[in-house]
C-alpha cells in the first residue's frame, strides 16, 4: 500500500521551517497524553520515497504523522530506527527534518511511535513469510453448496465466486492490514493457526446467506435437539453426535470461518483415499487413476457460518478424530509419547535429559487437556444447526 496522502506533504522551500516548527508543536500536544496516544497508534498506510520506506500514522487525538526509516544509520541516527518528518521539499523532494529528529524532537510519543513501527515492521515481515498463497476448492468442501447438506450451507454463490472472495479477501489481509477491522467491534478479515502446522482459519463477515452452523442450548430450543451416528465422508468411522432440527431458520451467520488445509497435507489425505480404494478392489471399469496433486497452495476443506469472529473448539470426538491415522479417517497428528525413565543414576546426564523430556511431555499434555476440557465445556452447552 503507498502513502494515501502523499501531495499533502509536499513544501515550498521557504516553508521549511515553519514545518519543522509545527512538527514540533505536534510532538508537544501528543505528549499531553503520552499514554493514550502512546498505545492508540494507527498504521495508515506504509510506503517509499528515494528508496526509503515510509509510514503514516493517526494517533487517538486525531494527529496524523509520517516517518521514515533510516536505512544507514547516518548523521548520529541509529540504523533501522524510525524517525517523524514534516515532508518533503519540491522540487528535490528532500526529507523535511534538522537535528532535532535525532531525539525524536524531545516528544515521548513520537520516540514511542518509532519503537512501536519497529515491532509493526517485523511483524509484517513474518506475516510475509507465512503468508498463506492460493486458495482452491476441494472436492469435499463442496458439499457446502449442495442444499441438502446438514451443515453450513451457502446457496447464493457458486463454489468459484466463493473461491475468488477467499483469495480477495487473503490479498486484504495482507496488503491492507488496516482494512482488517470495519470498526472496533467487527472484523472484516482474519487469519488465524489451526490445530496443526498445516491448517489455517480465514474469517470473513459474512458475505454469503450462511447461516449460524452452532447455538446455544436453552429451554426454548431443546425440544428440537437430535443425535444420532453419522460421518462426514466416506471411509470415515460414525460417531455419535447431536444438533438442532429448527422448525424455523437459524438467524445469519455474522462470519464464515473457511477451514484451509496446505498442498502437502492434502496431497497425503488423497494418498491415502487412493490406498484405501485399492486395497477394497473400489475400481471401476475404467481403472482408478491415482489422485493428481492438489493445484493450489492451500485448499478449502470446510466452512463455518458462526456468530463470532473467533475459532470455535472443535468437538471433542473431532479432537480425537485428528489423532488417528490418515487411513482411518483422521489427520494423522502423532501424539505426545512420554519418554522412557533410564536406568540410571539420579544426576547423571542421561536422567536429566530424561527429566527435561519428561517436562516438554508434561506441558504438551496440559495443553491438549486443557483445550479437550474447553471443548467439552462448550459442546455441552451447544449444538450444530441441520
Amino acid at each position: 500500500m503507498e502513502i494515501t496522502r502523499d501531495n499533502q506533504y509536499e513544501y515550498e522551500y521557504e516553508e521549511k521551517y515553519s514545518v519543522i516548527n509545527k512538527l514540533k508543536s505536534e510532538g508537544e500536544k501528543l505528549d499531553r497524553d503520552i499514554e493514550k496516544n502512546s498505545n492508540g497508534i494507527k498504521v495508515i498506510s506504509i510506503g517509499e520515497r528515494s528508496g526509503r520506506k515510509l509510514v503514516e500514522v493517526c494517533y487517538q487525538d486525531g494527529t496524523w504523522a509520517l516517518f521514515y526509516s533510516s536505512m544507514k544509520g547516518t548523521s548520529g541516527k541509529i540504523q533501522g530506527a524510525w524517525y517523524p518528518i514534516g515532508g518533503f521539499l519540491m522540487p528535490d523532494g528532500w526529507f523535511i527534518k534538522d537535528r532535532g529528529v535525532l531525539d525524536w524532537y524531545n516528544s515521548v510519543v513520537f520516540k514511542n511511535t518509532s519503537e512501536y513501527l519497529t515491532q509493526y515492521m517485523k511483524n509484517m515481515e513474518q506475516e510475509k513469510s507465512n503468508r498463506i498463497g492460493s486458495i482452491k476448492m476441494t472436492d469435499f468442501a463442496l458439499r457446502h453448496f449442495d442444499p441438502e447438506f446438514g451443515g453450513t450451507k451457502i446457496l447464493n454463490l457458486e463454489p468459484k465466486d466463493f473461491e475468488q472472495y477467499l483469495n480477495t479477501f487473503k490479498e486484504l489481509y495482507y496488503n491492507k492490514p488496516e482494512e482488517r477491522m470495519i470498526d472496533e467491534e467487527t472484523v472484516r478479515v482474519d487469519i488465524l493457526d489451526g490445530y496443526a502446522p498445516f491448517c489455517k482459519l480465514l474469517v470473513m463477515k459474512n458475505i454469503t446467506d450462511a447461516k449460524t452452523g452452532t447455538l446455544p442450548i436453552n429451554t426454548a430450543n431443546y425440544q428440537y435437539l437430535r443425535s444420532g451416528y453419522s460421518s462426514r465422508r466416506e471411509g470415515e468411522f460414525a460417531v455419535f453426535s447431536r444438533w438442532f432440527e429448527l422448525p424455523v431458520p437459524a438467524p445469519k451467520a455474522k462470519y464464515t470461518i473457511t477451514i484451509l488445509y496446505d498442498k502437502a497435507q492434502l496431497d497425503k489425505e488423497a494418498k491415502s483415499d487412493y490406498d484405501k480404494k485399492l486395497a477394497r478392489g473400489d475400481i471401476d471399469s475404467i481403472g482408478l487413476e491415482p489422485p493428481a496433486p492438489f493445484d493450489a497452495d492451500w485448499g478449502v476443506v470446510a466452512i463455518l457460518g458462526q456468530m463470532t469472529s473467533k475459532e470455535e473448539p472443535m468437538k471433542p470426538i473431532t479432537m480425537l478424530r485428528n489423532y488417528m491415522d490418515i487411513s482411518m479417517g483422521g489427520s494423522g497428528i502423532k501424539s505426545p509419547t512420554p519418554p522412557t525413565k533410564p536406568d540410571a543414576p539420579e544426576e547423571s546426564e542421561r536422567m536429566n535429559e530424561y527429566k527435561k523430556s519428561l517436562m516438554s511431555y508434561k506441558e504438551e499434555m496440559k495443553e491438549i487437556n486443557d483445550k479437550y476440557q474447553k471443548s467439552v465445556k462448550f459442546w455441552n452447552e451447544n449444538a450444530t444447526v441441520k
